[in-house]
């Protein structure tokens, strides 16, 4: 419901446009070379040359371990995920406060980085928390939530989107994870190790 609220209020003009314009020329006023540095640190965290690697990482070990459910639901969730936001993206054909990137890039909402930022994090929470007690679980949707929020925050501060593009790939995020997890925990979930899951996919997001 979110994520058609924001969809409403982009095609309509409706208050959050004027908090886009607000909010932009705020943080603009507001950078600095060393927020630079840490947003461009942060914002690179949910780019395809990192997040490939980190998917990639995922689904070996689901196959090594011979989780084939987990493996497929990983995959739908990020080809489809990926597929769903440049579809958007291209209907849309919002454009960014700034020409950052040209052709289908050049559109603005929803928020690439966002969007699959949440679902890759979120996906990982879901695939992995079951194995732990109450405290782990929120524990590892906390770190996988703040990890999408920053690198959502970043593309803000760097003026590559709105505050209606990010808001908007976060709320298509959370649905898309939402739909998957729920079809997912409808049946017992097998094992994932989840502790070595972790370990392998914040090994690929660090190297």
């Amino acid at each position: 419901w979110t994520f058609f609220g924001v969809i409403e209020d982009v095609v309509t003009g409706d208050p959050l446009v004027l908090v886009d314009k607000t909010l932009y020329h705020l943080l603009q006023g507001l950078r600095t070379p060393l927020g630079d540095s840490v947003m461009i640190a942060l914002t690179q965290l949910g780019d395809a040359a990192v997040m490939l690697p980190v998917i990639t990482a995922v689904l070996l070990w689901l196959l090594w371990k011979r989780a084939w459910r987990p493996a497929a639901y990983w995959l739908a969730a990020a080809s489809f995920g990926a597929v769903l936001t440049v579809i958007l993206k291209a209907g849309f054909g919002l454009p960014r406060p700034l020409p950052f990137y040209n052709g289908a890039s050049a559109f603005g909402f929803p928020s690439g980085h966002a969007a699959m930022s949440m679902v890759i994090f979120g996906f990982l929470a879901v695939l992995t928390a079951r194995e732990f007690s109450l405290r782990g679980q929120l524990a590892i949707f906390s770190v996988m939530a703040l990890l999408a929020s920053l690198i959502a925050f970043s593309r803000i501060y760097l003026g590559a989107h709105w505050l209606s593009d990010v808001l908007g790939g976060l709320s298509f995020g959370v649905a898309w994870v939402a739909l998957l997890g729920i079809a997912y925990l409808r049946r017992p979930a097998p094992s994932v190790s989840a502790r070595g899951l972790l370990a392998v996919a914040a090994t690929a997001l660090i190297a």
